[in-house]
């Protein structure tokens, strides 16, 4: 079975061949994660939880790799540096090191290589000394530091990394062990192992953000991996064999995000819907969900509208409360829905008026939808109210139920009627007008609704 994810411990075990090592390599520039960055992935992991399911796993995007032309042992690590050293870092604090000395090397610079050399010396001073002082300069001003050439940009961001996790360990509620057996288990990388593309053509392109993974890469791994392995679960074991379910499945759920994505990427559609979404990518995220680029974003970002939520975050598909299987299940019935929505002319053109002239959310309008009473023809019926509702005061409306037709033909005529219409005062002529082309072209007949006060 081919592999899709890696564990940390993985990545830093038996992923390597004897002697070979991750190399970042020369054109690389030094370490530079922030503060906010390594507190945002600790705490992310740190509220991650498997809901005791073994599977379940929290993804940290990808690495990518080429093997290096001259020296064969050397792993390049083309993207993704900042991750796997921040994650060395914290096995450093974690007394989780042993044997990782020499399995992440800096090439960029002998000085920032011997530095994280030694944070890795399992019971090194170096990290009780950084302990110790606040001050960079303060740091380097040790005695026992004076022979050491540690003063560069690179090792002022790991020293700052060091002192954010411990910093962020200090909390009593944190579990270090029960941290470090999370991290090394649960929490998985995507390898992107490169053969056929010159390493600095690759390395050029993923820094212009050609080959960059989006929310949507990851989450299509994730739903990949873990919804085949628990609808396998519900099979007869005795009858078939695991291996072959799980790729079958698999290669089915690759196809149908394909055909998904593929629908989403009609311009029609995707112009359509994306007056629907309200929500961006949340501002501590360090994985964006970029909908230009992957139009599926559109419809991850509208399902996680359902839930309430105001932002969109890769955490949501990792989470413990939901199964993955019953996820992707949602996503997909969302899919179906929205396409019945696109093709049905009435429904069309009255989410189209109303998500574009009003302020109504996605999850108030599939509230109604997915209520047990609604059927499609009252949930054009309270479309139709809402538009009415966003036109009309309740003082402005007929207290008699009228069709739609007459109900909005009577309110254009109306100028010396009990309750006039003074069009050119309200402000609304423009709505208004537009109101009626919505109707024409959803074709509504007396018959098809009615509209009260109630």
């Amino acid at each position: 079975m081919a592999e899709l994810l890696y564990s940390i411990q993985r990545v830093f075990n038996n992923y390597l061949q004897p002697g070979e090592v991750y190399n970042i390599p020369e054109y690389q520039r030094g370490y530079k994660w922030t503060d906010q960055q390594i507190t945002q992935l600790l705490d992310d992991i740190g509220e991650f939880g498997t809901g005791g399911d073994e599977e379940m796993f929290y993804c940290l995007q990808n690495i990518t790799l080429v093997k290096n032309k001259r020296e064969g042992h050397k792993i390049n690590v083309v993207d993704g540096q900042q991750r796997l050293t921040t994650i060395t870092l914290v096995l450093a604090h974690l007394g989780g090191s042993e044997g990782l000395k020499n399995k992440l090397i800096y090439a960029v610079r002998q000085p920032s290589d011997h530095f994280l050399q030694e944070l890795l010396v399992p019971g090194n001073a170096l990290l009780n000394a950084i302990a110790a002082f606040l001050d960079f300069d303060a740091f380097l001003a040790l005695p026992e530091l004076a022979e050491a050439d540690y003063d560069y940009q690179d090792i002022y961001h790991m020293f700052i990394a060091v002192k954010t996790i411990q910093a962020w360990f200090k909390n009593p509620d944190v579990s270090a062990a029960a941290f470090k057996a999370k991290l090394l288990r649960q929490v998985k990388l995507i390898i992107n192992r490169i053969d056929n593309i010159p390493e600095e053509e690759l390395f050029m392109n993923l820094n212009a953000g050609k080959v960059q993974l989006d929310g949507a890469d990851l989450a299509r791994a994730i739903l990949i991996t873990l919804v085949a392995k628990q609808e396998v679960e519900e099979y007869d074991q005795a009858q078939v064999q695991d291996v072959v379910r799980v790729n079958e499945r698999r290669i089915r759920i690759g196809w149908e995000l394909d055909e998904i994505n593929a629908w989403w990427s009609n311009r029609s559609v995707y112009n359509y819907f994306n007056l629907f979404s309200k929500i961006g990518t949340g501002d501590k995220e360090t994985i964006f969900f970029n909908q230009e680029k992957h139009p599926i974003d559109l419809l991850y970002k509208l399902w996680v509208e359902t839930k309430g939520k105001t932002a969109i975050r890769l955490g949501y598909f990792e989470t413990k409360k939901i199964k993955a299987r019953v996820l992707y299940s949602e996503i997909i019935a969302l899919h179906r829905t929205l396409q019945d929505w696109f093709k049905d002319q009435a429904i069309y053109h009255y989410l189209g008026y109303l998500f574009s002239q009003t302020t109504v959310s996605f999850k108030t309008i599939w509230n109604k939808w997915t209520e047990e009473k609604t059927t499609r023809e009252t949930f054009k019926a309270y479309l139709i109210s809402r538009m009415r509702d966003f036109l009309f005061t309740r003082e402005e409306i007929y207290s008699e139920e009228v069709s739609a037709l007459v109900y909005w033909t009577a309110k254009m005529k109306d100028h010396s009627g009990p309750r006039p219409t003074n069009w050119y005062e309200s402000g609304k002529l423009e709505k208004f007008l537009l109101m009626l082309d919505v109707i024409e072209h959803a074709r509504i007949r007396t018959h098809h609704s009615t509209i009260s006060v109630s």
